[in-house]
């Protein structure tokens, strides 16, 4: 029997294994942000960097793809460019990944050819029986195992949970709040929505 939804979102909300791929020394980039932020909130969970480049990133053992990780991986937050994705993902259907936030911009908010791309990471991640945010989204925030992979500061743990499809519209409302003192169990920048929509992950 299948997984139902909830048990599904805990793949993106709750994991034990992250894998950045697409991670940089680069602090300008969101490849550095997504090791860094996670490291910062103290993310209860273990982090593998992926840059076939690099050796090490912000003190964490780099490898050069997924399937090199010597364990298990729950989640992969990808920020490669959009031509790199489907084969990102593949790598992510042969390691046995089982959620993914694609932050990866390009995609059908650019036009039709941003369009094929999405439809075949869509379909690639179906077939491999993964669920996945975005592409072009901004990150989520999950209080209880404490990733963050969207904003610069760690949120403010609490009772709330905050959906938008738009990222820069939501994280400016998200932001205001937190800044205000409201605390949020969870923060989801859905993007295009192209696997999970905003109606799904609200049962998470």
């Amino acid at each position: 029997m299948g997984e139902d939804i909830v048990e599904q979102l805990n793949h993106i909300f709750k994991p034990k294994t992250m894998a950045i791929v697409g991670a940089s020394k680069d602090p300008l980039k969101w490849g550095n942000w997504m090791v860094q932020r996670p490291l910062d909130s103290g993310f209860r969970g273990i982090i593998y960097p992926v840059n076939p480049g690099e050796k090490e990133i912000l003190g964490l053992e780099c490898y050069p793809s997924i399937p090199k990780i010597p364990g298990d991986v729950e989640l992969a937050v990808i920020v490669v460019p959009a031509p790199v994705v489907s084969q990102v993902m593949e790598d992510c259907v042969q390691k046995g990944v089982r959620g993914a936030v694609v932050i990866s911009a390009g995609f059908a908010e650019i036009g039709s050819e941003g369009a094929v791309l999405q439809r075949k990471i869509t379909e690639i991640a179906k077939k491999g029986g993964i669920r996945f945010i975005g592409p072009n989204c901004m990150g989520v925030w999950s209080s209880s195992v404490r990733l963050n992979l969207s904003f610069r500061g760690t949120p403010k743990p609490g009772p709330i949970a905050f959906v938008s499809q738009s990222g820069t519209l939501g994280g400016y409302l998200f932001e205001a709040a937190n800044a205000k003192g409201y605390g949020f169990s969870k923060y989801i920048s859905t993007g295009n929505e192209a696997n999970l929509e905003n109606v799904d992950v609200k049962q998470g």
